[in-house]
């Protein structure tokens, strides 16, 4: 696997609002110009807890609504799709970049699965064993395949 080596752009915002959030993220992204600026890595958090929506959910579909609202849990959109996330005590990141900061991929799960790969990395340096449902980054036993392979997994999960 080939990486393109190139200075990243931290930021890091600290727990802020849900909306809060959702702006600086959407604001990163609207300013971010693919030829000229610097790949972004935001990190964050989430005070108070908060429900984000993917772009295209329907809200009341996912959530009881009326019970977010008596329960001051509020609920914010993602510029990106996916599903409800529930966001508590937890670091979140955001990445912005153009397709000439990341190694080539052929399809949007590679993509994905190389913008993650400094945190799949980082946690296995914490004794960690992550992966992602289509790959695993741990050597399958009478495997010659290495770190990010594309193999089978059946969780997204870290033990």
């Amino acid at each position: 696997m080939t990486f393109v080596r190139e200075s990243w752009r931290l930021i890091d915002t600290g727990p802020l609002d849900g909306p809060a959030n959702m702006a600086v993220d959407e604001a990163l992204l609207e300013h971010f110009d693919p030829e000229t600026s610097q790949p972004v890595l935001r990190l964050y958090g989430w005070h108070p807890p908060a429900f984000s929506l993917g772009r295209y959910q329907q809200a009341a579909e996912v959530l009881d609504l009326e019970l977010c609202t008596e329960r001051g849990v509020p609920v914010v959109r993602r510029i990106t799709g996916g599903g409800v996330i529930y966001h508590a005590e937890e670091l979140t990141y955001s990445i912005v970049c153009a397709p000439k900061h990341i190694a080539k991929a052929g399809t949007v799960k590679e993509s994905f699965a190389r913008l993650c790969g400094f945190l799949i990395c980082t946690y296995g340096r914490l004794g960690l064993r992550p992966d992602l449902p289509w790959i695993t980054p741990w050597p399958v036993p009478g495997s010659a395949e290495g770190p990010l392979s594309a193999l089978p997994a059946k969780r997204n999960t870290m033990s």
